[in-house]
């Protein structure tokens, strides 16, 4: 049998930033609207074929609470690969998500705090319409 590998290698995902603020306290009358920013950034090293990917999701209830989680993975792939681009712009990113999706709903579980749960979804196709809405901007 021949043995499979990926072309996409995460060598080290770590956390790089957890942060709450807290506002006030929760109103249970007001509305519990939370709004979402998600950033994504691909950095490639100069001396080889390895990225610096991260993911940011900064999550706020206005008048409660602000939370931020930003995790990095340190990728390395063949450049020589025709879809390099794809597995570092998508897959390394859609690597990343779950990891900041857990991080958040932990941050979140705070006393008197709604923890957010994050449904499993698409966040390439998220991150696309962020840009294509600030394009617009």
């Amino acid at each position: 049998m021949e043995k499979m590998y990926s072309k996409l290698k995460a060598n080290k995902i770590v956390i790089d930033h957890l942060e709450f603020n807290r506002f006030n306290f929760r109103n249970k009358d007001e509305d519990n609207t939370t709004n979402f920013e998600f950033s994504a950034e691909i950095n490639k090293s100069e001396e080889s074929n390895t990225y610096h990917v991260s993911l940011k999701v900064t999550a706020t209830k206005t008048e409660e609470y602000e939370a931020i989680v930003k995790i990095s993975g340190f990728f390395e792939i063949e450049d020589s690969d025709p879809n390099a681009e794809t597995f570092i712009n998508e897959n390394a990113i859609a690597i990343l998500f779950p990891y900041v999706r857990s991080e958040l709903t932990l941050l979140t579980s705070q006393p008197d705090t709604i923890p957010i749960v994050l449904p499993v979804m698409n966040i390439i196709e998220l991150l696309k319409d962020a840009d294509e809405k600030e394009t617009e901007s």
